[in-house]
């Protein structure tokens, strides 16, 4: 190479960004490296976000590749990872991944560790009867102000009480205005 084109030829061939991955990044990583291939669709399924951008990134890093479609209906990308996935965690193969059943192990002698038992804990089932719970609650709230705005309209008395004329005396409803029919109709 001539010595002046060397730094643009450089350019060219450094890898863009850093090669640290973000939580998001790891994540998607580690669902396409335990379940490849795999499609967008079934990521975000599992993540519970869209996984676009994400991907976007994995593939420009070389982590992962485009491996085929999938034969369903809008035949969908499918994902697995590279050979630069495994030199960047020092794999020899997907094989040679840990065990899920490893991470469940660490996770819970971490929450035990911590005072925190995860078992026997359904966190999702917990954040709706929340919502539930909030939302019954609010329901309840909306009820009672209608219950008391319409006793407060016009010409009617709070619950339990008559409207009653500045002398103390019961007054009468006025009757609605009945429509006049046009003269000639």
């Amino acid at each position: 190479t001539r010595p002046d084109l060397a730094g643009w030829l450089r350019r060219f061939y450094e890898v863009t960004g850093s090669r640290k991955l973000s939580m998001g990044a790891l994540e998607t990583l580690a669902i396409i490296a335990y379940r490849q291939p795999i499609t967008g669709p079934e990521v975000q399924e599992l993540r519970g976000v869209s996984p676009a951008g994400v991907l976007k990134t994995l593939l420009e890093k070389r982590m992962i590749r485009i491996s085929g479609r999938k034969a369903v209906v809008g035949k969908p990308f499918l994902y697995s990872t590279t050979k630069e996935f495994l030199v960047h965690f020092g794999l020899e193969s997907t094989r040679d991944l840990p065990p899920l059943e490893e991470f469940e192990e660490t996770l819970a002698a971490a929450a035990d560790a911590l005072g925190e038992g995860l078992e026997g804990t359904d966190y999702e089932e917990q954040a709706l009867r929340e919502a539930a719970e909030l939302e019954a609650r609010d329901e309840d709230r909306e009820s009672e102000d209608e219950a008391e705005s319409s006793a407060e309209t016009v010409g009617e008395a709070p619950a339990g009480e008559t409207a009653q004329g500045a002398e103390g005396e019961p007054t009468e409803e006025p009757e609605a205005p009945v429509p006049v029919a046009a003269e000639g109709a």
